[in-house]
């Protein structure tokens, strides 16, 4: 018998339930049955009924698939698992795709294989089967005639794509019969043989059914289900629990556009819209229940328990409004909601960024948690349709928020991969396998802690990471394996010849220069360190190992074996990862299961088993549950679940609702019914759930404002159907005026930044405040104090700014300057000046101050290991073969040895063209070193070191240094690359300390080889003086940003003074404006490239080009 209990509230239906259960069965051994929809809705029962019962026993929470599949099972020999299921199917129908023959009859299944690899071939194999799947569950008809060899009448004759649709249906209805032949369902399935055994000996099988069942709240009930379910209410007692929007019969309404198409026809005599948003966002639920209802009907007891917001103690609002306006089917008139005023029911924020979102998300919540009437974190629900792509943002925003309160919160239904840190290194390790086996990506597996452990990898990362890049280890294990990319078998920059460079390292003495046997020692690997390289050792042949394992095709029970090993391999266990490791190989083992079911003998090749693997692993489990916190979940997750506050953010435009195209080999898009389950409406249908389970407040975001333009983004459908229902009826009249005012209630458009003054100022109410104290603290500090509009306004130039390059970004350097006035003095530890400090700040002012003086530091992101071999003899090639073999030449090495250590060498590209590049070179660097002997003939002299002291209105500053490397003749340095203003600017400041000190026997005189100069500084008469006035401008570059640049400096100064060209390179070098301390140390600067710029360049490198004398050198 069947039995219908329905209501809008899931509440009442939970307290139907509860009852009914009250009524034991005959015997207490025999377990109670409830089908849930979801994870989430079984873990609220059993909660709910152990309130209600004290615990919750002998109650069994199946799905309602796996239920039929299990009672089918009690009269029929059938697996443990639909041959139906596109899992299974899917290897099935890969297997016979892949026989020479059967697609070959197909032009059209022959054009989809056409250029498929393995992974695509498997691909479409999956697709079909999910298609199949559908089949089975809306079309068993078509299954049925095309396993008796005929073909189904799909489409009409004058249909556009009938053509398509006869090829499609041929190749389908000859891969389904193939399918029905070795299932053994070919004559009957097991759903016919099922019934048919019930009607045959009655209460006999019927006797190894359970007695009672109940199926609750359940959105969405396939056909085939409900014709089984209609069935089975002859031999069992099914208590249906229906969650149902409206008490009004509403299976005739149709949306607006549909009923205009309708009227246009004279169709719409049986049709109207009734309440807008329920026949747009109600059509699956809709054709659902009148399936339901008028398939299982005549039903043995009906059961209605709809309830009026008014009914279950909800106060006035616009959401309860709109909730029983859906329950009544009824329309909201124009201005009836304009009394409730802004009861924050239904809150609509309008962002930038899903950054922001979250950011204004957080601020949000903490008002709620803030208020009288504050909730529990448990009693709210953020919703969002990616939420793998929004969960880094959410533990970013919520795990270190500036605001010191921290909100509970869980993140629940992400996809497995994503935080199964096991399934993650199988993964990876996987992927590095089957890859070039680049540096980077060997050092990226081996940071997994779950691997870096197993191979006793710990701190010491960091110095192998050192290694490889000495060694020039690029890419591939070895010659044979560049040979698989279609590349000479040349080992150099491979992991088979920088490991052997590096136990050279730890086999010969320290530091050697020269070759042995074609190779260069690297890395220097020496004490407990070395155990490192052992390990990478074994590490190495490991990953080899397990690529000449992969080679290979397997069968089912080869590939589970394979994934085991390399758990056991490459994967530490501990007692953090143990749960996760056991449903990796849990979930391994279903994979087996799945694929031997198709077939145990069927041997692929890895790519398919990865591929598959990948999915397995990917799958988010039985769902999310909610916790006691503030639960982030998928939308559809918790769906039907009440929750005092509902929040659902990321709803743009063309991501929810999802627009999916169906496959183009879809036969069922070609004949739609009314009860065919599509994604689109499935998402309409699960917003109109969480509007419906909200009970005190609904909040929607979206980002409806570009971040680069500031132009208007739609927002999703759904949202801007909502606006239109309730913008009438909130506005007093329906003059543009009151419309715009009833919006601006529900909606609230935020800055672009956090730290906006909006949030601070007072006058957005409290929709837009911040709670954030950091930002509220820097904004009234001196640095980034509130401004006012006009304030703003007034640093912005009269011709604007051009957008063309970042103009935001320029916006914030004219409004909102990071320095408003000048620090205080330092106190007396910073009048203590060493000299390389004061070469520092030189070098860069801006950075020195923030850093030194504030402590402001931008965490720089490590550079990768080059990916592949040099190509082209760049400059950095040049300069580490130049550091390498200059001290051989000026040690007079023979050429002949030095021609040896340069091709055991890898900074330049193998093969003939690095060979010749290398020769040319080595003609060039021999006589660059000719050019040094001259400088470096005289002997070294001891350090000189002074300290020097001035007064600056009474405040003593002393500046200290000790020069080494002295000759007689000087200071000689030598640079093999193009001279620098750094390397000017640091031997110039050097000089003057030099000639300050006068140290007795040594010349006053500075010499730079560069590779394309030799520049010669003489005797400074006035160099204390010089430097008294660099340590003046070092004092004022400790209280505010100084404009100065060296770079661009040096281009005003060697251009004759020319502020246009200092401009240009200010706006064009890495150094100037697109320095990220430049930006900050000049944010609110309209103009650095100015009057102090000038002055304080010619101060600096002034004095330098008038003591400078050299020469240039000839060639590259």
């Amino acid at each position: 018998m069947l039995n219908l209990n329905q209501s809008n509230r899931f509440e009442v239906l939970l307290q139907m339930l509860c009852e009914n259960l009250a009524e034991r069965p005959a015997s207490v051994f025999t377990p109670d049955q409830v089908i849930v929809p979801s994870a989430a809705v079984k873990r609220k029962l059993m909660l709910a009924i152990a309130d209600v019962y004290g615990v919750c026993a002998n109650v069994t929470f199946p799905f309602l698939a796996q239920w039929l599949w299990q009672q089918i099972g009690s009269l029929v020999e059938v697996g443990e698992t639909s041959p139906f299921s596109s899992s299974v199917l899917s290897w099935r129908i890969l297997r016979f795709l892949e026989e020479p023959g059967f697609a070959k009859a197909y032009p059209r299944l022959t054009a989809y294989l056409a250029r498929c690899d393995d992974v695509m071939r498997f691909d479409l194999a999956c697709r079909v089967a999910a298609l199949f799947e559908r089949y089975v569950l809306y079309r068993p008809e078509w299954l049925e005639v095309w396993a008796g060899g005929e073909m189904a009448d799909i489409v009409r004759h004058d249909h556009p794509r009938q053509a398509a649709a006869r090829d499609d249906q041929a190749w389908q209805a000859a891969l389904w019969r193939k399918i029905a032949e070795e299932t053994g369902t070919l004559e009957r399935d097991p759903v016919a043989r099922f019934f048919s055994i019930l009607d045959q000996d009655g209460e006999k099988a019927a006797a190894r059914l359970p007695k009672r069942v109940h199926l609750f709240c359940e959105p969405s009930v396939a056909p085939q289900y409900i014709e089984m379910l209609r069935r089975l209410g002859k031999w069992v007692d099914i208590e249906l629990y229906v969650i149902n929007p409206c008490r009004e019969y509403w299976f005739e309404i149709v949306d607006s556009r549909r009923l205009a198409w309708l009227a246009n026809r004279q169709q719409d005599l049986y049709h109207e819209t009734g309440n807008r948003l329920l026949a747009s966002w109600g059509k699956q639920n809709r054709a659902t229940l009148d399936l339901m209802l008028t398939q299982l009907e005549p039903f043995g007891r009906e059961n209605d328990g709809f309830v009026s917001t008014a009914q279950a103690g909800q106060p006035e609002t616009v959401l309860s409004h709109i909730q029983d306006a859906i329950l009544d089917l009824a329309e909201p008139e124009p201005g009836s909601l304009s009394h409730l005023g802004e009861d924050g029911s239904m809150e609509i924020h309008v962002a930038h960024s899903l950054m922001r979102e979250i950011e204004i998300l957080h601020d949000q919540l903490l008002r709620r948690f803030a208020s009288e009437d504050s909730p529990d974190p448990s009693d709210v629900l953020v919703v969002m349709p990616d939420l793998d792509e929004a969960a880094p943002m959410i533990e970013a925003v919520f795990s270190h928020s500036g605001s010191g309160t921290r909100i509970p919160y869980v993140i629940t239904g992400r996809r497995n991969s994503h935080i199964n840190p096991v399934a993650r290194a199988l993964l990876d390790v996987l992927s590095l396998a089957s890859s070039r086996f680049s540096a980077t990506g060997v050092m990226d597996v081996l940071m997994l802690p779950e691997i870096g452990t197993t191979f006793g990898f710990g701190d010491d990362l960091k110095t192998l990471r050192r290694w490889l890049d000495d060694a020039g280890i690029c890419w591939a294990l070895d010659g044979s394996h560049k040979e698989e990319f279609d590349l000479p078998p040349d080992d150099s920059h491979t992991f088979h010849d920088g490991l052997h460079r590096l136990f050279l390292a730890y086999a010969l003495p320290d530091r050697k220069r020269l070759p042995v046997d074609g190779r260069l020692p690297a890395g220097h690997a020496s004490g407990s360190r070395s155990a490192a390289l052992g390990q990478l050792w074994r590490f190495v042949e490991a990953v080899r190992q397990l690529k000449r394992d992969l080679s290979l095709p397997r069968t089912p029970a080869g590939w589970m074996q394979c994934w085991r090993d390399v758990l056991d391999t490459f994967v530490t266990v501990t007692p953090e990862t143990l749960d996760a490791d056991r449903e990796v190989r849990s979930r391994i083992a279903r994979l087996h299961e799945i694929m031997a079911e198709a077939s145990d003998t069927f041997e692929t090749g890895f790519a398919i088993a990865r591929h598959a693997l990948e999915r397995a692993l990917e799958g988010a489990g039985e769902g999310s549950v909610p916790a006691g916190a503030v639960t982030f979940a998928p939308m559809d997750s918790l769906r039907g679940l009440p929750f005092d506050h509902v929040f659902a953010i990321g709803l743009n435009d063309g991501i929810y609702p999802a627009d999916v195209r169906p496959e183009e080999f879809d036969l069922i898009q070609l004949a739609p019914r009314k009860n065919d389950r599509l994604l689109r409406d499935t998402d309409r249908n699960v917003f109109l759930d969480l509007v419906l389970s909200a009970r005190k407040s609904l909040y929607l975001g979206y980002s409806g404002k570009n971040i680069r333009d500031n132009s208007v983004r739609p927002p999703s459908v759904l949202i801007a159907e909502l606006l239109d229902v309730l913008v009438p009826a909130m506005a007093e009249g329906p003059d543009e005026k009151s419309l715009k005012t009833a919006y601006d209630r529900l909606v609230t458009e935020h800055p672009l930044q956090p730290f906006s003054t909006a949030y601070f100022d007072g006058k957005g109410g409290e929709r837009l405040a911040s709670f954030r104290s950091d930002l509220c603290a820097a904004l009234n500090t001196g640095i980034g104090k509130i401004q006012s509009k006009e304030e703003i306004a007034s640093k912005i130039p009269e011709k604007g700014f051009d957008n063309e390059n970042d103009g935001d970004e320029r916006i914030i350097h004219a409004g909102l300057p990071f320095f408003t006035k000048a620090l205080h003095a330092p106190d007396e530890s910073w009048r203590q000046v060493l000299l390389d400090d004061l070469i520092r700040f030189f070098r860069h002012p801006a950075r020195y101050l923030l850093q030194r003086r504030l402590g402001i530091g931008f965490q720089g992101t490590e550079e990768d290991l080059p990916a592949d071999e040099p190509f082209v003899v760049d400059r950095s090639a040049r300069r580490k073969l130049a550091d390498r073999l200059l001290p051989l030449y000026l040690e007079n090495i023979s050429p002949g040895e030095i021609g040896k250590a340069a091709l055991a060498g890898n900074e330049f590209p193998s093969g003939h063209l690095g060979t010749d590049r290398l020769k040319s070179e080595l003609m060039a660097l021999d006589a660059y070193a000719r050019s040094l002997s001259a400088d470096r003939e005289s002997g070294l002299a001891g350090p000189v070191g002074r300290t020097l002291e001035f007064d600056f209105e009474g405040e003593y500053w002393r500046l200290s240094g000790t020069l080494t490397g002295l000759r007689e003749n000087g200071l000689v340095r030598y640079r093999y690359d193009n001279g620098s203003p750094w390397d000017f600017l640091d031997g110039w400041i050097r000089h003057l300390f030099l000639n300050a000190c006068r140290p007795e026997g040594i010349l006053c005189r500075s010499v730079w080889h560069f590779r394309d100069e030799k520049t010669e500084l003489g005797p400074v008469e006035d160099a204390e003086e010089r430097l008294r006035d660099l340590v003046a401008i070092y004092r004022t570059g400790l209280c505010r940003p100084l404009h100065f640049f060296p770079r661009p400096a040096w281009e005003y100064i060697s251009n004759g003074h020319r502020l246009d060209k200092a401009a240009d390179m200010w706006r064009e070098s890495n150094d100037g404006e697109n320095d990220v301390f430049n930006r900050l140390a000049m944010r609110g600067v309209d103009n650095p490239v100015d009057g102090e710029f000038a002055d304080l360049a010619g101060r600096v490198f002034g004095p330098f080009f008038a003591h400078k004398t050299g020469e240039t050198h000839e060639g590259e």
